[in-house]
């Protein structure tokens, strides 16, 4: 019966990390996957402008989609 009772308790050890882990991907890295892939596809999707508009833009350019304006990365 102690055997049992040791197996159950690393089972349940196991069972809580595991929740931990999944908690932890779903609330702090699934919400930069997922912003980080609609600004992609918005950038993919958008109108932008021909050229960067200054020096301040670091490589950027203005996109607008839908009435919407935004920055996006400039690929020539």
């Amino acid at each position: 019966m102690k055997e049992a009772t040791g197996e159950l308790s690393a089972a349940v050890v196991i069972a809580v990390v595991v929740a931990i882990l999944i908690t932890f991907f779903l609330v702090q890295i699934w919400p930069i996957i997922r912003a980080n892939y609609k600004a992609q596809t918005s950038c993919d999707k958008a109108t932008c402008a021909s050229k960067p508009a200054d020096n301040n833009t670091k490589g950027k350019v203005w996109c607008s989609i839908d009435g919407s304006v935004f920055e996006c990365p400039y690929k020539g």
